[in-house]
């Protein structure tokens, strides 16, 4: 299924979502002034699971990936902002998604606020972490982390479709499908957001020295 999606980078047109109030416009202005390529992740999402086995693995079992999911973000706070600022720049998406109802405003508690977004908001959690770091540093996903994520994108919208068909027609087995179809979204959500986490943490270690690259790294002009 992988071969048959497009692995070509986010469409301007594909970005422009909003909540309504306009808060959610900066991924966006992410993505139509990421201007020329810049460098890669330093692993693909589909070999994160060779390289960073301890972060995929964590990030992928239920409860623990609550506290993979905040590590991963304070991880990212600190790298970009410095240790004693990064907790004050938190923001529900960091910004780039306000699904929290903040206005993009930073939190009192941005400690209780992270492990509040990583519960009830994981992929607001994920995907504001890998942004940050994107943005940090220019990078374009790979063609196959495209893909990966328009999987899941897929897989979480068939199953909105089965869950709303037996309003409409008269299904034999709708429990069983709606289970299964709500089986297979989780599996597939649990697998992308697990090597999301991951390839950030790489990245992260990478851009402090700690570990080797692993990937050619094209150089911007």
């Amino acid at each position: 299924m992988c071969l048959f999606l497009d692995g070509s980078p986010l469409s301007n047109e594909e970005s422009q979502f909003s909540d309504g109030s306009g808060v959610a416009s900066k991924y966006a202005s992410f993505v139509a002034n990421r201007g020329t390529p810049g460098s890669s992740f330093q692993i693909r999402m589909v070999d994160s699971l060779t390289h960073e086995t301890k972060h995929c693995c964590c990030a992928i079992l239920p409860i623990i990936s609550v506290c993979a999911f905040v590590k991963a973000r304070k991880a990212a706070l600190s790298h970009v902002f410095g240790p004693e600022a990064g907790l004050r720049e938190y923001k529900c998406g960091q910004g780039y998604f306000d699904l929290c109802g903040l206005g993009g405003r930073g939190s009192r508690c941005p400690v209780f606020m992270m492990y509040s977004e990583a519960c009830l908001l994981p992929s607001c959690s994920v995907s504001g972490t890998r942004l940050l770091i994107m943005d940090r540093y220019q990078l374009e996903p790979d063609e196959c982390d495209n893909r990966l994520i328009r999987i899941n994108n897929a897989v979480a919208s068939l199953e909105f479709i089965v869950l709303l068909l037996p309003f409409v027609v008269n299904l034999r087995y709708e429990d069983t499908c709606s289970e299964t179809m709500d089986c297979i979204s989780d599996t597939s959500f649990c697998c992308v957001s697990s090597c999301m986490i991951a390839q950030v943490q790489r990245e992260i270690k990478f851009r402090e020295g700690r570990a080797a690259p692993t990937t050619k790294t094209m150089e911007r002009h």
